[in-house]
């Protein structure tokens, strides 16, 4: 009879102790074996402290418990076709939104040159979502007056809307149909990013126009600072 047929306590001690020497550190190898731990993603809650010259301005972040704050760079240019007006780029709700304003330079614009702010984060963030609202339209003041369209870069997908309509993209703005009253949208994109455009444009007219940033957070990775 072979060893492998005896039962085991007929086998010798030595063939046994040799069967437990090489088993025991197969098994210590698959227990010591490292596993990757992945860094923690935290909240960032974007507190807007802007100005009014419609340039550069910073921004900050309030984050999670143990994360340092972000420093957020916004930039905004207006078309050739557009102007800022007074309130472009002013922090509102005690630094939870951002309001930006211009008008188009003539009674007779079409689109085309929209006023864009963008958002740039010193490391690559996900999830950044946030609010626009007050995207309306004037048609009763004919050709000085606006129909607001607002395009988001990167392709954001959109939560929560009242009252817009379309997918804030470059084929799908996202706006408000005629006559309705202002309308909002919550939209989130995915990322990771390092920087975000918001581009307020008009259908017709040159009134003023105005929307608001708002609410906004992201998620950053803990291990990029």
């Amino acid at each position: 009879m072979t060893d492998a047929a005896r039962p085991l306590s007929e086998l010798p001690r030595s063939t046994v102790l040799k069967g437990l020497v090489w088993s025991v550190p197969a098994v210590a190898a698959v227990a010591a074996a490292p596993v990757a731990a992945a860094s923690p993603w935290v909240t960032h809650t974007v507190a807007f402290r802007a100005d009014s010259t419609g340039t550069t301005t910073a921004v900050g972040s309030v984050p999670a418990e143990g994360a340092p704050a972000d420093v957020i760079r916004v930039n905004s240019s207006v078309g050739p076709s557009r102007t800022p007006v007074a309130g472009n780029l002013s922090a509102t709700g005690g630094g939870t939104g951002l309001t930006i304003s211009s008008r188009a330079r003539s009674a007779n614009y079409g689109g085309g040159s929209p006023q864009t702010v963008t958002l740039t984060f010193p490391v690559p963030v996900r999830d950044v979502r946030f609010t626009l609202r007050g995207i309306d339209t004037n048609g009763n003041a004919g050709s000085h007056g606006f129909h607001d369209t607002v395009v988001v870069t990167p392709s954001p997908v959109i939560e929560a809307r009242t009252g817009t309509v379309g997918n804030a993209t470059a084929s799908s703005p996202l706006t408000v149909p005629n006559g309705e009253a202002s309308g909002s949208a919550r939209v989130v994109v995915p990322g990771p990013v390092t920087s975000v455009t918001i581009a307020l444009d008009n259908q017709a007219g040159s009134g003023v126009q105005s929307i608001v940033i708002a609410d906004m957070t992201y998620l950053g990775d803990l291990g990029q600072y």
